[in-house]
C-alpha cells in the first residue's frame, strides 16, 4: 500500500469523540483483511522499533484478542479486548484496553468503518465513544415543535465534593464534551433514520439497553436487548446481554436459553461462558461451572472476575489448595482485591498457615468499608439534595427547577424518584 496518504486525527474541542481517518490505495476487502488477518497484523500493528506477538486471537463477532508489544530492551506491553462485530468488509467493532495502567477498566470502544472509494481505493474511519442513559423533565411550550439541545459537560470532581475536600470553594473548569440537537413535534414523532456518522439502529438499542441495565431497570433492559437480537439475529452479544439482565434480577432459568443461543453463534464467547458458569453454579452444577470458568481464564489470564469465581467454586467443593491458587493469582493481578484478602485469610487458616491467615485478615480489616461511613454520608446527603438523588439508580433531572431544590426531599419507595416538596 502506498504511503502518500496521510493519517488524519480529528479531536474537536469540547467533544469526547475521536476520529482517525486515512485513505488507502487498495480495495476495501484487502484493507479489512489487514485489520483482521493475524499474519498481516504482526507486520504493521506495532511501532517501528518493536515486535508484536499475538498471545490470543479468536476472530469473529464474540471473539477476543490479546497482543503483546516488545521493545529492544525486552520490555513487554500487553493489550487486549473483545470483538463485538466483524462484518466484512464494512465494519469492525471491538474494545481496546492497555494492561499497563495502574488500574483496570479503562476500556475504549472502537468502531472501524471501511468505505469503498472510486478506483479500488478505501477510506478507513475509526471512532471511539460510549452512551449513557440520562432522563430530563421539562414543560413543553405552547407551540407546534420544540428544539432541544443536550450537552454533556465534564468536571473532574463534583463541585460540592471538591469544596469539602479542599476546605474552600475551588472553581473547576467545565468542558463541553459532546452536544446534539433534535427537533420534536408536539404529539406524534415518527422514527427518523440515523445520520451518516451515527450508530445504526441495533447499536443504539444496545447502548440504550446498557444504560437501562446500569440503572437497574432489568425488564426494560431485557426488552431493549431483545430488539437488538431481532435487528441483528447473528449478534451473539445481544443474547449474552439479555442473559446478563435476567441474571441481575436472579431469573437464572430465563437466562439459560439466551446463553445457549449466544454460544451457538460464538462457541468460544468468553462473556457467555462466564455467565453460563454463574447459572450452572447456581443450579448446583459446580464441575461444569469450573470448566467454563477455566476457559474464560485461559482466554483472559488477567481477568479478576474469572479467577475470583473460580476460587469461590473450588472453595464450595472444599478444594482448598485449588481455591488458594486462584485467589493468589487474583491477588497478583490486583493486590487490593478484598475478596482475595477475605477468602485467603480463611483458606490459609484451614490449610494450617496461620501466620499468612493473620496477614490477610489484617489487610481485609484495614481495607474493608468503614461501617460508620454511612453515618457521615447520610449527614452530607441530607444537606445536598441534588447529590442525594444521584444515589438513586434512576432519576429525572428537572430542568424547570434550574438546579434549585425547594423544601426538603421526601422519602421515595424503591425505584421511584425522590420528590421535592413545593
Amino acid at each position: 500500500m502506498a504511503t502518500k496518504n496521510q493519517t488524519k486525527v480529528t479531536a474537536e474541542p469540547g467533544k469526547q469523540e475521536l476520529f482517525i481517518t486515512r485513505e488507502f490505495e487498495a480495495p476495501r476487502e484487502l484493507v479489512f483483511k489487514a485489520f483482521t488477518d493475524p499474519e498481516l497484523l504482526v507486520q504493521w500493528l506495532i511501532p517501528c522499533d518493536m515486535t508484536l506477538r499475538i498471545d490470543k486471537y479468536l476472530r469473529g463477532s464474540g471473539g477476543y484478542w490479546r497482543f503483546i508489544h516488545t521493545d529492544k530492551q525486552g520490555n513487554e506491553f500487553a493489550f487486549h479486548g473483545v470483538c463485538h462485530e466483524e462484518n466484512a468488509p464494512e465494519r469492525l467493532i471491538r474494545t481496546f484496553e492497555f494492561e499497563g495502567l495502574p488500574e483496570t477498566g479503562h476500556v475504549v470502544l472502537e468502531t472501524a468503518r471501511f468505505e469503498a472509494l472510486p478506483g479500488t481505493r478505501t477510506q478507513l474511519t475509526i471512532q471511539s465513544g460510549r452512551s449513557q442513559l440520562v432522563r430530563y423533565g421539562f414543560t413543553m411550550p405552547q407551540t407546534t415543535a420544540v428544539m432541544v439541545t443536550a450537552t454533556v459537560k465534564y468536571r473532574r470532581f463534583d463541585q460540592h465534593f471538591i469544596d469539602f475536600g479542599m476546605g474552600k470553594h475551588y472553581i473547576q473548569p467545565i468542558v463541553d464534551m459532546v452536544s446534539q440537537t433534535r427537533t420534536f413535534a408536539v404529539g406524534e414523532n415518527k422514527p427518523t433514520a440515523p445520520g451518516k456518522e451515527e450508530n445504526p439502529e441495533w447499536m443504539r438499542w444496545n447502548n440504550y439497553g446498557i444504560g437501562l441495565l446500569d440503572a437497574q431497570q432489568y425488564a426494560a433492559s431485557v426488552h431493549a436487548f431483545e430488539r437488538v437480537a431481532k435487528l441483528r439475529p447473528d449478534y451473539a452479544d445481544a443474547y449474552t446481554n439479555i442473559a446478563i439482565a435476567e441474571i441481575q434480577w436472579e431469573k437464572y432459568d430465563q437466562a439459560l436459553p439466551s446463553l445457549k443461543r449466544s454460544l451457538e453463534l460464538a462457541p468460544n464467547n468468553a462473556r457467555a461462558l462466564y455467565y453460563l458458569a454463574l447459572v450452572q453454579r447456581n443450579e448446583g452444577s459446580v464441575d461444569e461451572a469450573i470448566e467454563n470458568l477455566k476457559k474464560v481464564a485461559a482466554a483472559f489470564p488477567r481477568s479478576r472476575d474469572a479467577h475470583r469465581e473460580l476460587g469461590f467454586s473450588y472453595y464450595q467443593q472444599h478444594k482448598y489448595a485449588q481455591a488458594r491458587e486462584e485467589y493468589e493469582t487474583l491477588q497478583g493481578i490486583d493486590p487490593d482485591d478484598l475478596a482475595a484478602h477475605y477468602n485467603l485469610s480463611i483458606l490459609y487458616r484451614r490449610l494450617g498457615m496461620k501466620d499468612k491467615a493473620a496477614v490477610q485478615a489484617a489487610y481485609f480489616a484495614d481495607q474493608k468499608d468503614d461501617p460508620t461511613a454511612s453515618t457521615y454520608a447520610l449527614e452530607y446527603l441530607r444537606k445536598h439534595h441534588e447529590i442525594a438523588q444521584e444515589s438513586v439508580p434512576w432519576h429525572v433531572h428537572d430542568l424547570d427547577a434550574h438546579g434549585e431544590v425547594h423544601g426538603e426531599a421526601t422519602t421515595a419507595s424503591a425505584g421511584e424518584q425522590p420528590v421535592a416538596k413545593p
